[in-house]
């Protein structure tokens, strides 16, 4: 057989998972599946995430403290709740975008705040499907995910618009969350 090529060493840009990155590639299991809607702000998210950590279902309060620039009282209050270094699996972070969705255009876009951008122009090969997509695999990951976190908890970061209960994908994650009799907690 013949050698694999190394992209990198081809002086190919290849793309990976930022939680890959983020995380020098090492493995740590998430307690928290977050559901969220890709139209949701960023940092409200974000907001969400932090509040559920918290143990809070509103996230309004911590989006001000993100806006203010509060880090310390927030990252305070997150190690007085024992959740400072906890894993959340959410699926931007965890599945890598460049092996789908990146290169669909040569002439960019513009995003939600009418800021124009380039696609990607990594050379990481393309899966829409089979065993190498990393996009129509979520029943396997989050039964994974489950069988491993006896405690699992889905988090929903229920966005200003409320989209999130109009994304079919989002109400699959719902409906298979509950089906595995995950705790459910609605963040808004």
């Amino acid at each position: 057989a013949a050698p694999l090529e190394d992209p990198v060493a081809l002086g190919k840009k290849i793309g990976f998972a930022y939680v890959s990155l983020a995380a020098d590639f090492s493995h740590r299991t998430p307690v928290v599946f977050v559901s969220h809607s890709w139209s949701n702000i960023f940092s409200h998210l974000v907001a969400a995430v932090l509040a559920n950590a918290l143990g809070r279902n509103c996230y309004a309060e911590v989006a001000n403290d993100l806006v203010n620039r509060d880090f310390q009282h927030l990252v305070a209050d997150l190690k007085a709740c024992g959740t400072y270094d906890q894993v959340c699996w959410i699926c931007s972070f965890a599945v890598n975008q460049h092996s789908v969705i990146c290169a669909k255009s040569s002439s960019g876009g513009v995003d939600s705040t009418g800021v124009r951008y380039e696609f990607c122009t990594c050379s990481t090969a393309k899966h829409g499907s089979g065993d190498l997509c990393e996009v129509d695999k979520f029943n396997d990951m989050i039964t994974y995910i489950w069988s491993s976190v006896p405690r699992l908890v889905q988090a929903v970061a229920v966005d200003a618009k409320w989209s999130i209960f109009g994304r079919i994908w989002c109400i699959a994650e719902l409906f298979e969350s509950y089906n595995l009799a995950l705790e459910q907690r609605l963040i808004l």
